[in-house]
């Protein structure tokens, strides 16, 4: 598991940096909805004329790919610090071959991206902040065998059609990076969450905690229904893989 201190400590920094889609929408305007589609030029242009200001840094880091140095993360994460970041697998250090003896930059290694979706048990749509891996613009490279998916369609569309009412157990079976058993977690006391990737359940407790779900939520290893062998839920939900890839 991650450390539930410095997700806190996260926690905390991206809040107090507004690092949420409004804002980030608001922030780079028409620019976003190219970043959205893949295109990183034209918000990297809009924060370019911007200045330094942490959602800035967060931005270039988490959404554009880019490089920054550890001032810059430090700034952007006042409690976590880049040390933090660094511990906690967000970032790594890079080297351009050019400046080998430069000081080495920080790049994201995973995915942290707000999101913004619509539940029909809240009058608004909840406003998560995800870990998981990076998505085919960012990653730079293959994805890794256990890669851990963010949210796609295809999970939009199933938590746009889950049940609003309230139940008291609920099954999120096939969980990733969690974000399904976010939402149950919000019609349901008691949720179970499985998953067959150890890595994919790392993920998701660390998003249960960094939106503080935590307490509601139990993860368990296993393939399909073998963790709950024996047990009845009143709501299970799940988004079984289906894209057939390495």
């Amino acid at each position: 598991r991650m450390d539930t201190a410095l997700l806190h400590s996260l926690r905390a920094d991206l809040t107090a940096a507004d690092f949420r889609a409004s804002a980030i929408g608001s922030l780079l305007g028409q620019a976003d909805s190219a970043r959205l589609r893949g295109v990183f030029v034209p918000a990297s242009r809009v924060l370019d004329a911007r200045g330094r200001h942490p959602l800035h840094t967060l931005v270039r880091v988490f959404l554009l790919g880019e490089s920054v140095s550890h001032a810059d993360l430090d700034a952007a994460f006042p409690s976590l610090q880049a040390e933090g970041a660094l511990k906690l697998g967000l970032v790594a250090e890079v080297t351009a071959p050019e400046k080998a003896a430069s000081e080495p930059m920080l790049r994201a290694v995973l995915s942290l991206n707000p999101v913004d979706i619509v539940d029909s048990h809240l009058d608004a749509p909840a406003e998560w902040w995800l870990i998981s891996d990076l998505d085919d613009q960012l990653r730079r490279g293959p994805a890794r065998p256990d890669h851990v998916m963010g949210v796609g369609g295809a999970t939009r569309s199933l938590i746009a059609q889950a049940a609003p009412g309230a139940v008291a157990r609920a099954l999120d079976l096939g969980t990733g990076c969690g974000v399904v058993a976010l939402h149950l977690a919000l019609r349901s006391e008691h949720v179970v969450a499985t998953d067959a990737s150890e890595r994919a359940l790392t993920l998701a407790a660390a998003n249960a905690e960094l939106n503080e779900l935590a307490d509601r939520i139990e993860f368990r290893a296993g393939s399909l229904f073998e963790p709950v062998a024996g047990e009845t839920f009143d709501l299970v939900l799940t988004n079984p893989p289906f894209v057939i890839t390495p």
